[in-house]
């Protein structure tokens, strides 16, 4: 990867990383300049400050979904970026003991981008999403599978919204009667996929017998890497429980 910091304004590095407490993982950035003179830089939490050096490059962290975002601003004149490593440790207390348990840390998405002002998204209110051809097949202990076409498209399509991709998330909902209302208690989202254009097949996805719904957030993402928030991306809301072969559901949650 080879990007000249000369073409940009400053520059916004962020990552995403899912581990447990004692599975750590940071970026390591390589630069290089016209004379060959060489520079790395480490991204990670400000606690890890005293590991790295002058090597340090402190980012901020917030927490999306399951994710733990990492980011950072960057301004290197006349440098240009040559590589990208996950660079893999632990915390400095980590005892000789708890370490036989091995490292587990997954890497997420990686986006640099231009700090130019970002178009905002489109509001969820903005997209129709339809789920057609629903097959909901009984399996064992209550269990079920469900099959459906995810499609979307914006109300009103703008020219200058390009999106490269979307991201299809699924969250499975329990309802229960209390005395005074039905809550529907969410579960996490779970990532299915990405799609590249406007639809997504969903084949066989297995439904507990709790199950009553399932909502699918579809998430958007512009050219630059940047993404909408899942809290924020429309969705839409599938029953689980009717058993029919060609059923469409349209709408927007």
């Amino acid at each position: 990867m080879h990007i000249t910091q000369q073409d940009y304004s400053n520059l916004t590095f962020s990552f995403l990383v899912k581990s447990d407490e004692r599975s750590m993982l940071g970026i390591l950035l390589r630069f290089s300049t016209p004379s060959q003179e060489t520079k790395s830089l480490v991204m990670a939490p400000n606690e890890y400050m005293h590991r790295f050096g002058d090597m340090f490059l402190p980012c901020l962290r917030r927490t999306t979904s399951d994710w733990t975002v990492h980011e950072t601003n960057l301004l290197m004149d006349g440098h240009t970026l040559t590589e990208i490593s996950a660079l893999c440790y632990g915390p400095d207390d980590l005892a000789e003991e708890t370490n036989t348990q091995g490292y587990s840390a997954l890497l997420g998405h990686i986006s640099i981008k231009s700090q130019q002002k970002t178009k905002p998204f489109p509001p969820a209110s903005s997209w129709v999403i339809e789920a057609h051809n629903i097959e909901i097949v009984p399996g064992d202990s209550g269990s079920r599978t469900l099959s459906c076409k995810l499609e979307w498209r914006l109300k009103h399509p703008e020219e200058d919204s390009v999106f490269t991709r979307y991201n299809v998330y699924a969250e499975k909902l329990i309802s229960y009667r209390t005395r005074k209302v039905m809550e529907e208690p969410r579960s996490e989202k779970v990532f299915l996929g990405t799609a590249h254009i406007d639809a997504y097949y969903v084949s066989d996805m297995v439904v507990g017998p709790d199950v009553k719904k399932v909502r699918f957030v579809i998430q958007t993402w512009y050219e630059d890497g940047s993404w909408q928030e899942l809290d924020t991306s429309p969705s839409v809301l599938v029953e689980a429980e009717r058993l029919s072969s060609k059923l469409c559901c349209c709408g927007l949650i």
